[in-house]
């Protein structure tokens, strides 16, 4: 997984530019070989469990997202997301986790009331660019205090307060 960007970081040693390459600085030490080839079947592997955990999670399967809360928490996983040492592909799988088991969770017409179009929209031409920095810059929302929702103990679904997705700055 992107050896040409994490191999220097990882082992120390500028990648030569293919596997073969890489292999042949070992020489002849096979147990050097077989450690890289269980850390590449392990790599696989890793991304591999990501991908299934949400393939489980996909169609709202309820026991397993509620089984699955408790080993892969909000803040662990966009903390996997936002670490730069590791592969594109398991920081895109972990996202995709996330979307499926904390966003995408439950279906939110019941919670959300009646569907309805606004009576009058409002159009500001000169809209100024937000930076990411500012308190304001994502929408932000809290559930009333009277919502079931409200005693939930899991602070994902109780919304305590109205930063809920400011991790993902």
């Amino acid at each position: 997984l992107e050896p040409e960007r994490l191999c220097k970081l990882s082992t120390g040693i500028t990648w030569p530019g293919s596997w073969t390459d890489y292999m042949a600085l070992f020489g002849d030490d096979e147990e050097a070989v077989a450690k890289i080839e269980r850390h590449r079947q392990f790599a696989d592997y890793f991304l591999l469990q990501i991908q299934v955990l949400r393939a489980m999670v996909e169609n709202r399967s309820y026991n397993v997202i509620r089984w699955l809360q408790g080993d892969f928490s909000y803040t662990s996983l966009i903390a996997l997301c936002a670490n730069v040492d590791l592969p594109f592909q398991i920081r895109a799988a972990c996202l995709d986790l996330i979307q499926a088991l904390y966003v995408d969770r439950y279906p939110q017409a019941p919670n959300c009331g009646r569907p309805s179009l606004p009576e009058l929209v409002w159009v500001d031409e000169e809209i100024a660019p937000i930076a990411l920095s500012d308190h304001n810059c994502l929408p932000r929302f809290k559930v009333a205090d009277g919502h079931p929702l409200r005693s939930d103990p899991d602070p994902i679904m109780s919304f305590p307060n109205d930063q809920k997705f400011f991790l993902v700055r």
